[in-house]
């Protein structure tokens, strides 16, 4: 059992954004076990994959919770806003995919990286978790389709 439990819920049940508009919905954060965390903090970001180099930026940061001491059971919901980049657009195609997404991280310090992968659209599935030093960071990341 994880440390937390992140979910990311968007106020459009398609998930899908012009550049432009604004993204917004709720996070919510469930506390399994008694952590002291340095923050709870929302990235938007897009980035490429497929063949060849990949590619990717981010417009979007902020800190939805400061360091506190968080208690096993304890829930908490955050409320987000943002304006959605006009370029790249999301994009499909034979080579080279564009996608943006949002993430969620749970800043723990002092211990190993752990981190929740992609949430694909569809799928429900979770991509397999990187395991690193440094700190832990409980994520969760949706992707969010653009179109122009």
């Amino acid at each position: 059992m994880s440390k937390c439990d992140i979910s990311i819920k968007f106020d459009r049940p398609d998930r899908t954004y012009r550049g432009g508009e604004t993204v917004s919905g709720e996070v919510h954060v469930q506390v399994n076990k008694d952590i002291t965390s340095d923050g709870i903090h929302l990235t938007s970001f897009w980035k490429t994959h497929g063949y060849g180099n990949t590619d990717g930026g981010g417009d979007h940061s902020e800190t939805l919770a400061d360091k506190s001491q968080l208690t096993a059971g304890q829930t908490m919901t955050f409320p987000f806003s943002f304006v959605a980049d006009r370029q790249p657009m999301t994009y499909h195609g034979h080579h080279i995919n564009v996608d943006h997404y949002v993430k969620v991280a749970v800043d723990v310090p002092w211990a190993l990286t752990r981190r929740r992968g992609g949430v694909h659209p569809g799928s429900g599935q979770a991509a397999p978790g990187v395991t690193g030093r440094d700190e832990i960071r409980f994520a969760q990341r949706r992707k969010f389709p653009r179109g122009a």
